[in-house]
């Protein structure tokens, strides 16, 4: 990757050499269980075109929405990639209204 696409491997290893010590750090910040939070899922995001990579993926997106039901959603972002904002951007925008009328409510 250095010499076929040098750019592309300034920015890409250091983050994947950084990446086993930055998910202990991700895993162990607890997210409180009262943030209103909408979990959108891209339809294949998380593990590329490997199903068993994406259903891992989805699932770790599950158990977390299931930890705090009252106050989490999980969206599945049917059809969509990775940039689900950019493939469903209807689905964004309907979690925007949903959130603010959650926030509202809570008022």
């Amino acid at each position: 990757m250095r010499k076929e696409a040098p750019d592309l491997a300034r920015t890409v290893i250091p983050i994947m050499e950084a990446w086993g010590q930055t998910m202990d750090r991700v895993n162990a910040t607890p997210v409180s269980r009262t943030l209103p939070i909408i979990d959108i899922v891209a339809d294949g995001g998380g593990g590329g075109k490997k199903p068993a990579m994406t259903a891992h993926w989805r699932k770790a997106h599950r158990r977390f929405v299931a930890a705090a039901p009252a106050s989490r959603t999980f969206v599945d972002a049917v059809g969509s990639g990775h940039k689900v904002m950019k493939d469903k951007p209807d689905l964004i925008v309907e979690a925007i209204r949903q959130m603010l009328g959650r926030v509202r409510r809570a008022r």
